[in-house]
Parts: C-alpha cells; structure tokens; sequence
C-alpha cells in the first residue's frame, strides 16, 4: 500500500505512448461512516455522538488519526460525568498534551514524521513544495491543479483537494506543520529568529519559543547560542525532553560527548521509549570510543524500531571499530536493504572487506559509493588503496589522482599515491608525494610513515 501518481505507475516511459493509470481520490472519514467507531466510545464518555463530531473537528476524517484520537478517547476516559462543554475542553487537552506537545517524539505509531520526511526530504523541491504550502497556510487555501508539486504536495497527505482548492486536510495538520515548520524548513532563519525574539520580549516565560529559538540557531550551526536558549527552556520547563534532547545534540555537534551523554540520559530518564535519543547517544558513544555502550544503544534503538536505518549504521560503524567485521557487514547490509541508495553504508561495507581483504567486494562497495556520490573524495582513496593491495598501481594512482583533484589537501591520497608509486619503481613521484605529506604537516601518524619511506628510498 502506498501513495503515487498515475504517471508513476507506467514502468517504463519510452515505451508507454499514453498513460494508461486512472487517478483515485481517497477522502477521509465521513460522520456517517465513523458509527462503528462511536460504539466505541459508548460508556466511556457522556455524547459519543457529539464527541466524535468533535473529533472529526480536528482529523478532518483522515483515518488513521481519526481512529488514533478515538483510542486516546477511550483508554484517557475516567468516567467523571461531564457536561457537553467540560467534554469539549477534556478532548482540547487531550490533543494538546497526548498529539501537540513533543509532536516528533510522541509521534507513535509513525504518521506525522512521514508527512515532515515525505516534504523536507525531497531535495531540490523541498523549497518548492514549503512555498507553495505557504501561501495555502496564509490564504487558507488556493486553486488546485495537476503540476507535479500540487500533486507531491497532496500525496504527502499533508493537503487535500476539495472542490478545486487545496487546503490543509485538518486542525491537526496545521498546529504542528505551522508557518515557524515552514520557516525552518526554508531555513528562514533570520525571520523566524526574529519572531521568536518578540514572543520571548511579550512573554520571557514563553518556553517554546526559546526551544524555537535554539532550534534555529542550532540549524545556523550557532550551538553556545541554541544552548543557552535550551538551557532557559529546561530552566523554565524542567520535564522539556526535547529540549534536553537537542542541547545533546548541540553538545554532540561541539564534539563534547560527555555533555551530550548527560542530555540523552535525562532525554530518556523522561521518555524511555524516545528512539531518537538511544540512537543519538550511541552515536556519542561511538565517537568516544565506547563501543559496547554503542552496541548496547543501537540494539535498543533498534528494538524500539526494528526499521531504524542509521542505528544499524552506527551498530555496524561500532564493531568496524572493534574490527568485528563481518557484524559490521552484517548492519551495512541491513541498511542498505532498508535504503539502497545509502552512500555511507556502502563506504563503511567497502572499508569493512578490504580489511577482511575481500578486495573485490571492497571495490564493488566503492563503485557504488561513487556512484552515488560522484564527488565523494573518500571513496576514491580507498578503492586506490584496495588496488594498491592487488598490486594494480596505475589503478590506484587514477583514484587517487580523482581524489586530490577533488580535494587538493586530502593527505592520504598522496601518503598512498606515494606508496603506488614506489611500488611501481617512480621513486622521484614517491619523494614528491612523501614530501607533500610531511609538508602538510596535519596528520602525525601519516607524517612519520611518509618520513619512514623517504628513508628506504634513500636507504
């Protein structure tokens, strides 16, 4: 099951001379088709009736959160006798504090954070389908016709069209896909900076927008400013798990893991199924050299979400690490499995059989690490290196020329450029690369080896 245009349908475009798909419009619940639904909440609140129509209010009828909000309903129901209108406000603070609130990380089972992938994942025409949700956010609605943005736009089920205008499918929708989301998605930073800072000026115990705030200056790369400002939100709202959150990842991106350890522990202390934070932690991890503790937290993340791509990722990078290789190749295969287009996973497998010295699965690895990332100077280097292991030097020297010329300063191209070349009997190439290598002076280790290989030359 899933969403495409009818165009997208036709496997092959050269040979298809009309398209032959039919779309069909898929519209929400209706209040007539929801009466099995309200059977549900006989007994457990005073309307049933009246109380989906409410309901109804804020899903516009799109199924899956209509029958979300009516399980709330019914597991949240305390059987205290309330009038129409104490129903009313119940089912308000019900949406606000069970939905609304830490959207992203109450978001379970995922609905709302594959609308948000299905927008701000979509490269290139993210920008085009923010703009034009914009102007549906600020008109309440506009024409709709069949480009292919509107339609993108629609099968992200973020909009829907009703009687030839598209407007946001329901209240739900809007709260959460607001215009400070759009700002952010369009990196309108200066603007949405700005707003935040008269919120804060009208109200300086508003804790979101201080959580906003540092949100942005976190995307600005700004981490002591969006630190200091998720510092006034925990201050202000000690309970705030996404606030500790991302101060974790604001200490994560200043490389002081210890710090950003702290945050996810407080991170999960507060919300011991936030997948994220058992994921990000053990990235920390990872990069403190605490391998196990990074297992340990890929395993949890992935138990909490078995499809969680970049937990087997990181799971895979930690026994690389522990040069448990053939685990490590066991993780990248599973991301790649989950996304065949995942460049990392590819590099990292690649990395994972050269030291296993299963050269040609190495250089199939980088192969396709450079396909999808043409100008991915890493992958050059070490598909050079898998070939100077298989004594194929003309080879390695083509890439690793790739990658210098791609990158000028990427040292251990001319360390392993050098090595090709002695190897092959050009010892005054070797000397000139050994010698840029020392003459970059950025790298101790490779500065040595390189002085190591003058002296056998000379020697």
């Amino acid at each position: 099951m899933g969403v495409a245009t009818p165009y997208n349908l036709v496997k092959d475009k050269t040979r298809t001379p009309f398209n032959i798909g039919t779309a069909i419009e898929l519209y929400g619940f209706k209040e007539e088709e929801v009466q099995p639904l309200v059977k549900g909440l006989e007994g457990k609140v005073n309307n049933p009736q009246l109380l989906m129509k409410k309901i109804l209010y804020w899903t516009g009828g799109q199924p899956f959160l209509t029958q979300k909000l009516c399980k709330l309903v019914a597991t949240s129901a305390d059987n205290f006798i309330r009038n129409e209108k104490e129903e009313e406000v119940w089912l308000e603070q019900l949406v606000q504090s069970h939905i609304l609130e830490n959207w992203e990380s109450q978001d379970e089972p995922e609905h709302l954070r594959t609308i948000r992938d299905r927008i701000l994942g979509r490269g290139d025409k993210t920008t085009d389908l923010l703009e034009i949700y914009q102007k549906i956010l600020q008109l309440s609605e506009i024409k709709a016709n069949e480009n292919d943005e509107q339609m993108e736009l629609r099968l992200s089920g973020l909009v829907v069209k009703q009687q030839g205008k598209l407007k946001v499918y329901n209240r739900l929708y809007e709260f959460i896909f607001n215009q400070d989301w759009v700002n952010k998605g369009l990196k309108e930073y200066d603007r949405a900076i700005a707003d935040y800072n008269q919120a804060i000026k009208l109200d300086p115990n508003d804790v979101k927008a201080y959580y906003n705030r540092g949100i942005a200056y976190k995307d600005l790369k700004e981490y002591d400013r969006a630190i200091a400002d998720f510092n006034q939100a925990i201050k202000l709202d000690p309970n705030d798990v996404d606030a500790y959150y991302n101060r974790g990842n604001a200490y994560g991106n200043k490389k002081e893991y210890d710090r950003a350890i702290a945050d996810y522990n407080q991170a999960i202390e507060l919300d011991p199924n936030f997948v994220d934070a058992y994921y990000k932690r053990g990235l920390a991890y990872n990069y403190s050299k605490e391998y196990d503790r990074a297992i340990t937290d890929s395993n949890q993340a992935l138990k909490l979400d078995p499809n969680y791509l970049y937990a087997y990722y990181n799971r895979g990078s930690a026994y690389g690490n522990k040069k448990e290789y053939d685990r490590a190749i066991a993780d990248y295969n599973q991301a790649i499995k989950l996304d065949p287009n995942f460049v990392d996973a590819y590099y990292k497998r690649g990395l994972a059989y050269n030291y296993l010295k299963k050269y040609g699965r190495a250089i199939a690895d980088y192969n396709q690490a450079r396909k999808l990332g043409p100008n991915f100077v890493s992958a050059y280097n070490c598909r050079g290196n898998a070939y100077k292991d298989l004594k194929e030097y003309d080879r390695a020297i083509a890439d690793y020329n790739q990658a210098i010329k791609l990158d000028p300063n990427f040292v251990k191209a001319y360390y392993g450029r050098g090595i090709a070349y002695k190897n092959k009997g050009d010892k005054d190439l070797a000397i000139k690369d050994f010698n840029k290598v020392i003459k970059f002076n950025n790298n101790k280790d490779l500065i040595q080896f390189a002085q190591e290989q003058l002296q056998e030359i000379d020697g």
